[in-house]
Formats: C-alpha cells, sequence, structure tokens
C-alpha cells in the first residue's frame, strides 16, 4: 500500500530536479544578460534593430518585483514545463535522468537557493553582515546580558542569508569534498570500511537529525532545513533511494565543492600578489611624478 502511495515520487522528484537546474541556468543567464546591457549603458547605451533601446529590453527583464528575471517561482514552471517535452520514447526530463542520475536533497536546496540570490530574493553578503553588525553593536549597550556564544550565533546567523556561491560558506564545502571523498573512495576502492553500507542502516539519519540541531543552535537555519529535509526525503522515499546517503549527496554537489574551493584557493593566492602590483604601479608614477621637476 505504501509502495502503492509513493510510486509516483522518484518521478516527480526527477522532474522537479530538472527544474531546479533550469531555474538557476535561466536565473544566471538572465543576470548576465542584465549586467550586460549595463555594461552598454556604461559606454552609451546601443539600439537594436527595430530602435528599441538595450536599457528597456533590460528594465523589462530585470525590474525589481515585476521583471521576469525577479519571479524565481516563474522560471521553475518554465522548467517544469520544459521537462514534459517529449523527446523519443520520454520526457526531456527523463533523457537528463539517464545521464546525471537522481540529485540529493541538499542539490535541489542548493538550486534553489541560487536560483533564489539570483533573482534578488536573498540578501548580499556584505549587507548581510553590516546588518548583524548592527544588531551586535545596538545590543552591547547591556554587554553584560549578551554572551560571547550569542554573539557568535548572531555572526554565524548572518551566513544564512548569504548566496551559495559567498566565500563565507567554505566550511559547508570542505564538509561536502571530506564526505564525498570518504564515501567514493572507500566504496569504489573496496579498501577500509564500507562507509556506504552504513546509509541502508537509521545511524546516519539520526547524525543528520543531531547535526540540525546544533545547525539550528548556531542560527544556520539554512543547513538546518537542508539537514531535515535530507532525513525525511530518505523516509518517504521521495527520490526512490533506499541507501540514506544518495538522499545527502551527489557527485554533482561534490564536484561543485571542489571547484569553488578551489576558486575560493585562487583568488587569496592572487589577491595580494595583484595588491603589491597595482602598489609598485602607483609607487613608480608617484616616484616618476617626483623627479619629473628635477629634470625639467
Amino acid at each position: 500500500m505504501i509502495a502503492a502511495i509513493w510510486l509516483p515520487a522518484p518521478w516527480a522528484w526527477s522532474h522537479l530536479s530538472f527544474a531546479l537546474l533550469v531555474a538557476a541556468v535561466a536565473a544566471a543567464g538572465l543576470q548576465a544578460w542584465s549586467l550586460g546591457c549595463r555594461w552598454l549603458r556604461s559606454r552609451g547605451g546601443s539600439e537594436d534593430a527595430d530602435g528599441g533601446s538595450v536599457d528597456q529590453m533590460s528594465e523589462s527583464l530585470s525590474k525589481p518585483g515585476r521583471g521576469i528575471a525577479n519571479r524565481p517561482l516563474v522560471l521553475l514552471v518554465v522548467g517544469l514545463v520544459l521537462g514534459f517535452l517529449p523527446v523519443g520514447a520520454t520526457d526531456l526530463s527523463g533523457h537528463w535522468l539517464a545521464y546525471t542520475g537522481e540529485l540529493s536533497f541538499p542539490t535541489l536546496a542548493y538550486l534553489w537557493l541560487v536560483t533564489l540570490a539570483l533573482c534578488g530574493r536573498m540578501t548580499d553578503r556584505s549587507s548581510a553582515t553590516k546588518k548583524a553588525e548592527e544588531r551586535i553593536a545596538a545590543e552591547s549597550v547591556t554587554a553584560t546580558r549578551i554572551s560571547s556564544s550569542g554573539a557568535i550565533r548572531r555572526t554565524l546567523a548572518a551566513r544564512s542569508a548569504d548566496p551559495p556561491w559567498s566565500d563565507s560558506r567554505w566550511p559547508e564545502r570542505i564538509v561536502w569534498l571530506l564526505l564525498g571523498t570518504l564515501l567514493y573512495t572507500t566504496a569504489l576502492s573496496g579498501q577500509g570500511p564500507d562507509f556506504y553500507r552504513w546509509g541502508y542502516a537509521s545511524t546516519p539519519s539520526w547524525l543528520t537529525l543531531l547535526a540540525a540541531v546544533g545547525l539550528h543552535w548556531a542560527g544556520r537555519w539554512d543547513l538546518a532545513a537542508i539537514a531535515v529535509g535530507t532525513v525525511l526525503s530518505w523516509q518517504l522515499r521521495l527520490s526512490g533511494a533506499v541507501n540514506f546517503w544518495d538522499c545527502a549527496i551527489d557527485p554533482l554537489l561534490v564536484g561543485s565543492s571542489v571547484v569553488m574551493l578551489l576558486g575560493q584557493l585562487v583568488r587569496v593566492i592572487i589577491r595580494p600578489v595583484v595588491g603589491a602590483t597595482d602598489h609598485r604601479f602607483y609607487d613608480g608614477d608617484s616616484a616618476a611624478g617626483d623627479k619629473s621637476p628635477e629634470l625639467a
């Protein structure tokens, strides 16, 4: 009876995965279009073949509150419609599923967060951190009532509003990388304990719920919600996966974490070099400016 009730669940999960991926890619494309139009506007604007302004096209797509780029639900519906397009013996989402496999719940959650952030529905890192610092400073008047743990929780809570690509999310990326390395290397190599086999038991789900409690206490409501959603998706067999790890992690999540960590590492290495180069450039200009009057 239960199997009959949840039989359409994997089918719905695959279509939702495809729709969220399309929504995230479409939001990124519209954001790139908007930035390109702003760049053209900074160079004096340009006219299209019909005499219309590129600026007007940009505003119609990305106007706050009314533009298509600011409507994540519209992008999600577009992805759902595209997923039902027939391609051969199945639909478009079925073809995509054949190449990628089922995505985990955290990956779906991150795709939705990416869509919300690109659509302007999430506060950027600078403003979120500034608001948290102002709140802590305002409450520090009564410092005797505020413990150091409370200040730490408020600082961590500000990161919940950061977009998924923010550098402040590096700890969770390291967790995904270590977890994926631990699971996939032991399962594929056959060496050491088979941690993937533990996913058939309930122990990982209880540990995940315990981690959710700690994350909620720390103010990371986004990660706590992802942890609880992962357990529920496994218990209800929404993706059809029997192993808990198939609902908790997938190669796409591990690969994206590796790419973002490498990008962050490159920025950390390059930033001091670029800064030193700029200082030498300006110092050289100032030195040349100081010597020019003497030469004259």
